[in-house]
């Protein structure tokens, strides 16, 4: 199981993506380091939204990252040759990966090492993405008891006045407004249905004016919903744990948010050094950061303070700070998309170089040749090999296999290629299953549709091996079943005396049974019903009754699905079957 896990594809790429997202969010944090210098007059507004616009497309490219990787891990099955073989020639030269790898220095020495560890780099991240989320939660929890824990309402007067500043700001949502004694500087807590709490006591150690700057600083937090970013913003630092930019944009995030707040404020009031004061009566109460909520003393109390006393806050160009948000969304949306790209450019770049569709037919004797299914690379010590002693590129002795494992890797373009080459489908792989029963055994109703469409056997193998419909019933693949059914399987096929119908009522798939009614002979399904009675199968009875069986059918024995349930003790049976055949007396 564990070995599965390290060679699933998914977690090699989300290595790899790792790795990529190391230096792109280094080119990030360091461009948006220099837009912030030249934003410098810019208001907190605009800062802030920037900042957070940057945090998003780093946190894009993980899924591209992991996308793009995902494909080339797909691809790189495919062993890659030197030169075009000669599909007439008894002998290829196949130049190892390791060899490859070896001769591109350090560099390749890196894009080993990673490549062994890729998959354990991505585990190793999950268990800290896990961590952290559970504590997240946590946090989040202790957040929320805040609101109904050891609070009291605000006095009816206080209450009033914050109606008034509310309506200023144009905030229609119920807010509530709290005491706690369990905090120490007051915050807002929720999105939906906001809370505002004070520390019990602070509104009677402030004068009114600085309230209600404290009260006009939590609601604009409120007018900003700075709760429901906060806590993407969290989430982001905990996908991103392991990058130190995260940090970095998230701390300029926090402080930014704060200015945008105090800004507002100031604005407002029209009394900067009034709110200032505010500030530093509050600093002792000060309270360690618990997100996501926002509590007023967030950032940093000096800078804060700071902008206050200073001119620079007020400076601000409409036009300028649109056009340059609009610019920086507009070119990280082009980063995104010129990662997803970029191996559509690649493609297209070997198609100009002259590669015809030929080369299909030499990727596919290339597989044939080594068999490799793993991303790592060949580390045997001899860089040429002599095919000539493995399978001629014409052989027919590895097929099987090969299309099994690309359907097993939903390897739609490799599947294709290898279908071209097979000449005989109707044959066993290494662990004893044919491409078309895997096929039907995995769901891929694609697969099925093109290995019948080439010539496989619908009913391969016979006798006592499970065909593709008693593989495809076991599993519950609605579609696949009624496909193969309509295009001429069997139903006659068995698997240890059973039939795909008996096989889907012992599975429970009900859906599959319901459509399966409708193909399979009446004598089959009324004993299938007698037999279901006896074992107790309620839901199968139904469907079969449902379906037009008659509850009346008696097996060779002369037994009916109620005298095997009376005899097997199935009392929920019995009782079914009365009422069942009571109703429908009663209806006539």
């Amino acid at each position: 199981m564990a070995n599965q896990l390290f060679e699933a594809p998914i977690v090699s790429a989300l290595g790899w993506a790792l790795l990529h997202c190391l230096w792109q969010g280094a080119v990030i944090a360091i461009l948006l380091a220099f837009l912030l210098i030249l934003m410098r007059d810019f208001s907190s507004r605009t800062r802030y939204i920037v900042i957070g616009l940057c945090l998003a497309f780093f946190v894009a490219t993980l899924p591209a990252n992991i996308t793009r990787e995902y494909q080339a891990t797909s691809d790189s099955r495919i062993t890659t040759y030197t030169s075009v073989p000669d599909l007439n020639s008894d002998k290829t030269n196949v130049i190892s990966v390791d060899k490859g790898v070896r001769n591109r220095g350090w560099l390749g020495l890196l894009k080993i090492y990673f490549q062994k560890n890729a998959p354990l780099i991505a585990v190793v991240y999950l268990m800290g993405v896990l961590v952290l989320v559970l504590r997240f939660l946590g946090q989040l929890a202790y957040v929320q008891r805040l609101k109904v824990h050891k609070v009291v309402s605000f006095s009816g007067q206080w209450i009033k006045q914050a109606e008034i500043l509310q309506a200023r700001l144009g905030i229609v949502k119920k807010i509530k407004y709290l005491q706690s004694v369990r905090i120490q500087t007051p915050m807002t807590i929720g999105w939906m249905k906001p809370v505002i709490l004070f520390p019990v006591g602070l509104l009677t150690r402030l004068s009114q004016d600085n309230v209600e700057a404290i009260l006009l600083h939590e609601l604009a937090h409120i007018k900003r919903s700075d709760y429901l970013f906060n806590v993407f913003q969290s989430l982001a630092v905990i996908l991103f744990f392991f990058h130190p930019a995260v940090y970095w944009m998230s701390t300029a995030l926090n402080d930014e948010r704060e200015h945008a707040c105090d800004d507002l404020v100031v604005n407002l009031t029209g009394d900067n050094l009034e709110y200032a004061s505010t500030l530093l009566h509050l600093h002792e109460y000060k309270l360690s950061a618990l997100l996501p909520a926002n509590y007023l003393l967030g950032g940093t109390l000096k800078s804060r303070v700071g902008r206050l006393l200073s001119d620079s806050s007020s400076l601000a160009n409409h036009f300028r700070e649109g056009f340059t948000t609009a610019l920086v969304l507009v070119l990280g949306i082009c980063f995104i998309l010129t990662a997803g790209m970029r191996q559509t450019s690649l493609e297209l770049s070997t198609k100009r170089a002259g590669v015809s569709a030929s080369q299909d037919t030499v990727e596919a004797s290339a597989i044939m040749s080594t068999g490799e299914r793993s991303r790592r690379p060949v580390t045997s010590n001899v860089a040429v090999q002599n095919t000539s002693a493995v399978t001629d590129l014409t052989g027919q002795d590895k097929m099987p296999d090969l299309i099994t494992n690309a359907i097993e890797n939903n390897n739609e373009k490799l599947f294709k290629i290898l279908l071209l080459q097979t000449a005989d489908l109707d044959k066993f792989n290494s662990v004893g299953i044919s491409p078309l029963s895997l096929a039907a055994k995995n769901g891929e109703l694609n697969f099925v549709a093109q290995l019948l469409t080439k010539g496989a056997n619908i009913n391969f193998p016979v006798n006592d091996r499970n065909t593709p419909l008693l593989i495809a019933a076991d599993k519950g693949h609605v579609d696949v079943v009624k496909f193969l059914i309509t295009k001429g399987a069997s139903l006659n096929a068995r698997w240890n005396g059973k039939s795909a119908l008996v096989i889907a009522a012992e599975e429970g798939h009900m859906e599959l049974l319901k459509i399966m009614t409708g193909y399979f002979p009446a004598n089959e399904q009324g004993l299938l019903l007698v037999n279901m009675a006896g074992e107790g199968s309620l839901a199968v009875i139904k469907v079969l009754l449902d379906a037009g069986v008659p509850a009346t059918f008696s097996n060779d024995k002369g037994e009916t699905a109620l005298s095997a349930a009376s005899r097997e003790g199935q009392t929920e049976i019995v009782q079914y079957l009365l009422l069942r055949s009571a109703l429908k007396n009663k209806a006539k």
